[in-house]
């Protein structure tokens, strides 16, 4: 049984997603560390209902969607963690330009990272985003996380079934503005 809760205009669910156990605890306010502890994998998932007030049930597709991504976790979460890291690399050189400019730690806002367990040590999930589903295709989910490197913008990634679509910064997670670019 999925306990839900209308919660600031959205619908809310704890869930326990044990993939993301041992990152970061990123819990507090836009992403920020809530703990020097490790998470223990509990994340809000939101649920993109169909109203503005609490009187109108989420769709169906929500209780289905749920199962099918404690299912796919690991997977989807090993796909995440690859890309996650090749953005990171990327944007690295303007992030140790940035602690440059205005006097911050790079080894703590910037450190190395050659492997993806790296990660575990510098991102934390915050919220998961569940959208609406697309044309008898499953919704896209988002995952929000706080991160090292961008405290301001965070971190965000969108999915769709098995597929990481997008890696960017923590808005790129808000299913309900993401639309896949035209073949």
């Amino acid at each position: 049984m999925i306990d839900l809760r209308w919660e600031d205009d959205e619908w809310v669910a704890d869930v326990t997603l044990q993939a993301w156990a041992g990152f970061q605890d990123r819990q507090g306010d836009y992403g920020t560390l809530s703990s020097k502890d490790p998470s223990d994998g509990k994340v809000p998932v939101v649920l993109n209902g169909d109203g503005e007030d609490g009187e109108i049930s989420p769709q169906p597709h929500f209780a289905e969607t749920l199962p099918y991504l404690q299912s796919v976790q690991y997977d989807l979460r090993d796909k995440m963690l690859e890309l996650i890291l090749d953005y990171y690399l990327k944007e690295r050189p303007d992030i140790l330009q940035f602690c440059k400019d205005f006097d911050e730690d790079p080894d703590k806002v910037a450190p190395e990272a050659s492997s993806v367990e790296a990660l575990k040590q510098m991102i934390g999930l915050n919220t998961v985003f569940i959208g609406y589903p697309i044309e008898g295709k499953r919704p896209y989910i988002g995952f929000e996380f706080g991160c090292c490197w961008d405290d301001e913008h965070g971190l965000g990634v969108m999915t769709q079934d098995d597929r990481v679509l997008l890696v960017g910064q923590a808005d790129d997670a808000w299913p309900n503005s993401y639309s896949e670019p035209s073949a």
